[in-house]
């Protein structure tokens, strides 16, 4: 065997690409041609490879020149053309054998029986349908109205001067409602369209309830107002004008206040500075701690507008208190408002239900000069004017662009 085969055959393991191209050029000049073609396809197919982990699994057996690489290889016997004579005998003896072969037709042993014929089935005559004849035969057909003796309007075809029987108009059906079905919606609506009642302000506190809309007093559950600011922005001020307008217009206020007590300095000082003495005659702010806050649910109801300072300390009292079913739902015809805190990204803390079950979101927009925060609403189900044009400026006391041109003369702490 040719030490250039005995090479490739002992190709096993990791190859450079300059061995395997020196045992290509060794194996092409001892005409190893299987062999050699082998390794130039792999570097062909892998231009970029530098190092080959190769595994010789059919071994050249044999050191035969040629394309089979060492495999013996068997002379296939050449196809011998045949001489014109032979060719001749061929197609005689083709055709001898076609002449020996001839065509015989099969007889059958048994005749085959005709079909008996099958029976003539007479078609059912059909009555034809009579057709009603026309009155009178005409092209040009025309139609009028006419009204009869007893009013009413009959159709006729006139055919050339000439009219047929008249046509007679059924008269619509008039519509008839429904029957049995109580407590519809237009028995509601004429049952209570007289007794609504909403909160309604005094003249002078007009902008405060174009803010706040038509708040109606509900017969069944109650409505709900938040707001939240941030600190310094004026919420306490907006809330003690809030209740001053309410009592001042007659109604019954409890102002629930779990921030700051009722009975200290800063509390009276509030008091005297924002609420005249007729308001302060119908506001009640008792006090109200994690002992006692269960009295604060008893005392809503001899109260019309609840306003509770804030949400979070009520949280911290009551576990589990929820807005929705403890207030809104648990009360009929009521007004709560509510003071929530802001997170640092301006946010309601604990407020993501708040926003959903509240009927009026509103916030406090601060400026770096108190005379210009103003209330504004983020939702309102009651507002008579788009929210995006009522905003209650909390010094003037009136919507922006309406403040009078008067000062009030009045003075506002910053809380």
């Amino acid at each position: 065997m040719l030490q250039s085969v005995q090479k490739y055959n002992a190709l096993n393991g990791v190859v450079s690409r300059l061995q395997i191209q020196e045992l290509k050029s060794v194996l092409e000049n001892d005409q190893q041609t299987f062999a050699s073609k082998k390794l130039e396809t792999l570097l062909n197919r892998n231009p970029e490879v530098e190092n080959f982990e190769i595994e010789i699994v059919n071994p050249i057996r044999e050191a035969s020149k040629g394309l089979n690489g060492g495999q013996s290889s068997k002379k296939r016997p050449s196809k011998r053309i045949p001489t014109k004579k032979e060719a001749k005998h061929k197609k005689n003896v083709t055709k001898e054998k076609v002449k020996l072969t001839p065509k015989i037709k099969a007889k059958r042993k048994t005749p085959i029986k005709a079909k008996p014929k099958a029976k003539s089935i007479k078609p059912v005559k059909r009555k034809k349908r009579s057709v009603p004849k026309p009155i009178i035969k005409c092209n040009d057909r025309t139609r009028a109205t006419k009204t009869d003796a007893n009013g009413v309007e009959r159709l006729f075809a006139v055919l050339d001067g000439t009219r047929t029987k008249p046509v007679k108009r059924t008269p619509p059906k008039k519509n008839v409602g429904l029957k049995g079905i109580e407590n519809s919606l237009l028995q509601r609506k004429q049952q209570q369209g007289q007794q609504r009642q909403f909160f309604e302000l005094l003249p002078k506190h007009k902008d405060l309830e174009i803010l706040l809309g038509k708040v109606e007093i509900q017969k069944k559950e109650s409505a709900v107002m938040t707001l939240s600011a941030p600190q310094g922005s004026g919420k306490t001020t907006a809330v003690f004008q809030m209740m001053n307008a309410f009592a001042e217009s007659g109604y019954n206020t409890l102002f629930a206040s779990l921030e700051e007590h009722p009975d200290s300095y800063l509390f009276e000082k509030k008091a005297d500075q924002y609420l005249t003495e007729e308001a302060q005659s119908r506001i009640s702010a008792p006090h109200y701690s994690s002992n006692n806050v269960k009295t604060l649910l008893k005392d809503i109801e001899n109260a019309d507008v609840i306003f509770i300072d804030s949400m979070k300390k009520l949280w911290q009292y009551i576990k589990g208190f929820d807005l929705d079913n403890d207030l809104r739902k648990a009360y009929d015809g009521k007004l709560f408002v509510i003071i929530f805190q802001l997170t640092s990204t301006g946010k309601m803390r604990g407020g993501s239900d708040a926003q959903f079950d509240g009927d009026i979101i509103s916030f406090i927009e601060k400026h770096d000069d108190f005379s210009e925060n103003y209330i504004y609403h983020d939702k309102n189900r009651y507002a008579v004017v788009p929210i995006h044009e009522t905003k209650f400026n909390i010094v003037s006391q009136s919507l922006v662009g309406n403040e009078a041109t008067e000062p009030t003369g009045l003075k506002f702490d910053v809380v």
